[in-house]
């Protein structure tokens, strides 16, 4: 098996992202910069998750639904949901403490004369 699909980048341009099976082992690569890093990206975690939304060509459906199944069957795409899940809660706790860390710099400024 080897499949060629476009996922949407963040600007709207699109990424190859290249699924091929060689000697039982599935080989991903994907072309924005954490793929060309060789790391695991949001666009293959997508599409093993089998992510519509992230096709770039609306015309490669049945690819990514080739894909999503081979993923299915070997355990990848339950990986690529709890990876994905645990981004979303580690994102949403980074938020908080963000959001905390300015609460204090404000709460501290409001009593300190800063630059004299």
């Amino acid at each position: 098996m080897h499949s060629l699909i476009h996922a949407k980048s963040s600007t709207g341009d699109s990424h190859d992202v290249v699924f091929r099976v060689t000697a039982g082992r599935l080989f991903v690569t994907c072309s924005c910069q954490r793929g060309q890093r060789k790391q695991l990206c949001d666009h293959v975690l997508a599409f093993l998750r089998g992510d519509e939304s992230m096709l770039y060509d609306r015309s490669e459906a049945q690819r990514l639904s080739d894909v999503t199944a081979l993923a299915r069957r070997s355990g990848y795409a339950d990986y690529a949901r709890r990876i994905s899940a645990q981004k979303r809660l580690v994102e949403n706790e980074s938020e908080k403490l963000r959001t905390s860390e300015t609460e204090l710099e404000d709460a501290l400024s409001n009593g300190l004369v800063l630059g004299e």
